[in-house]
């Protein structure tokens, strides 16, 4: 089942607002990831600096909006904000689902689900930020791209965009 993860070696944050959802979710994950470390929102930004997590499995819960608002500040942070992560929510509304993918949501995932769904699909997020390095610089041809940095250049020229542009 680990196929190309060594034990202990990867961390995933979860971040719920509800300790039996909480629980639930680290029973589901920790199968796979020994290293699963969990926290109330309260104070999931301060904790996502200090671990700095391979991935991050969040709330997202309309009628609750602190996963949704705790992801929305991730986002915008250069280095926090390349962390893949996955929404888990009660709703299979498909109107949600496109608005998680809309503000930058790595994946998402509805309950009841499947254990081993919710493990490989984790795998393959960590396994694809691995794959990308710690470089984010993307070329094609004379247009270079550097996420993090917010930067496109075009023939060695930089591009001045706002955030919104960027995005």
């Amino acid at each position: 089942m680990r196929s190309w993860l060594m034990a202990g070696k990867y961390k995933i944050l979860v971040v719920q607002t509800e300790r039996q959802k909480l629980q639930d979710v680290i029973g589901s994950l920790s199968s796979m990831f020994p290293n699963v470390v969990a926290v109330l929102d309260t104070n999931a930004l301060e904790m996502t600096r200090t671990l700095q997590p391979d991935l991050i499995v969040t709330e997202y819960s309309v009628s609750d909006m602190g996963g949704i608002v705790f992801f929305k500040k991730l986002i915008n942070d250069p280095v926090l904000g390349l962390i893949p992560t996955v929404f888990v929510s009660d709703s299979r509304s498909y109107d949600h689902r496109l608005n998680a993918y809309e503000i930058g949501a790595t994946d998402f995932i509805s309950r009841p689900f499947d254990v081993s769904d919710l493990c490989k699909r984790c795998s393959v997020h960590i396994r694809n930020r691995r794959v990308l390095g710690e470089d984010d610089t993307i070329t094609m041809g004379n247009l270079v791209l550097k996420p993090r940095a917010k930067e496109v250049m075009i023939d060695e020229n930089r591009v001045p965009l706002t955030d919104l542009e960027f995005k």
